[in-house]
């Protein structure tokens, strides 16, 4: 909180240097306000997070909280492979479990994590795709067919293309 604090005072001090665009001041006072609010809704939460471990007779007695996303929370892990059918699942579902399960299916996924995973975290936190402000199939279909025109010729760009 304290280098949080000192960080918002040295971001408002930048503030009022001439040399510093107005624009990118701002920018920057209010990235270090939103880093000392979240900091601040983290330790409102901790008291809630230590009270659930005492509960639940954790043996871990040290609680911890997202300072990025306060809300957030650790999960026990599931112990059940992932890739054994359910027996709800239907038989191409348990199909595509038993076939990802593959050491290929696996290399491809690393693949992905380099490609498309990085399409979809643009698309999300840069060109606000996680959500639309318009409705109507044909227009969800502009706003994306111009987000990846966008990011094919961004990466163009990027590449040297």
């Amino acid at each position: 909180m304290r280098q949080a604090r000192e960080h918002l005072d040295a971001v408002t001090k930048e503030g009022q240097d001439p040399d510093v665009g107005a624009r990118r001041a701002a920018a920057r006072k209010r990235g270090a306000a939103a880093r000392l609010a979240r900091l601040e809704e983290a330790l409102e939460q901790l008291p809630e997070v230590v009270e659930t471990k005492r509960r639940s007779g954790s043996k871990d007695a040290s609680a911890r909280v997202s300072t990025t996303d306060p809300d957030a929370r650790v999960r026990k892990p599931d112990d059940r492979d992932p890739h054994t059918p359910l027996p709800d699942d239907s038989e191409a579902v348990a199909a595509w479990r038993t076939r990802m399960a593959t050491d290929e299916a696996k290399e491809i996924y690393k693949e992905r994590a380099a490609t498309a995973e990085t399409v979809n975290a643009d698309a999300k936190a840069h060109r606000g795709l996680s959500h639309l402000v318009v409705r109507g199939q044909d227009k969800v279909l502009s706003c994306t067919v111009l987000f990846a025109l966008t990011y094919d010729v961004l990466r163009l760009i990027t590449l040297g293309g």
